[in-house]
């Protein structure tokens, strides 16, 4: 189904042309669901997305709309997007997630208003900025060397 076709209720889009084609379940899949490209895990046969790839869209400035689910990969993908500001698209069931998607869909100025606020976000929070975490990884790496150097062992 394309957009331009009508949907259930009359609405211009489908639930399947928003989320790019993620199967529907009664509850939230081992990663997650989001717009951004998915892959099948080998052993569910469930739809995932994985932590690398919503960390890559939301780069990009695609905001992620992800069902959270009690998995790794859909727990990272969460934090993320509370770190970028953007707790709203976290959803931790099915029904949330396609309700969310839908209004998403149906009304385009919201999902603008999201994409602007990502790019925003990008630039002024923590969660990607380089600079400050290649600093204090170096200092890590720093006091380790100093550390082994001097014969000390352990955690301080």
């Amino acid at each position: 189904m394309n957009r331009k076709e009508k949907t259930r209720g009359g609405e211009a889009g489908s639930l399947e042309a928003i989320t790019s084609g993620h199967e529907r379940r009664s509850r939230c899949s081992p990663g997650g669901s989001g717009a951004a490209p998915s892959r099948r895990s080998a052993s569910s046969g469930r739809t995932a997305l994985s932590g690398a790839t919503a960390n890559d869209a939301l780069w990009a400035g695609l905001p992620v709309l992800i069902c959270a689910g009690d998995s790794y990969v859909g727990r990272m993908a969460g934090s993320m997007l509370h770190a970028i500001g953007l707790p709203e698209l976290v959803t931790t069931s099915l029904a949330e997630y396609e309700g969310r998607a839908l209004k998403l869909a149906r009304e385009p100025a919201r999902l603008a208003q999201l994409r602007h606020q990502l790019a925003d976000n990008r630039a002024r929070m923590p969660l990607f900025d380089m600079a400050p975490y290649t600093r204090d990884l170096e200092a890590a790496y720093a006091r380790m060397w100093q550390c082994w150097r001097d014969g000390q062992t352990g955690a301080r």
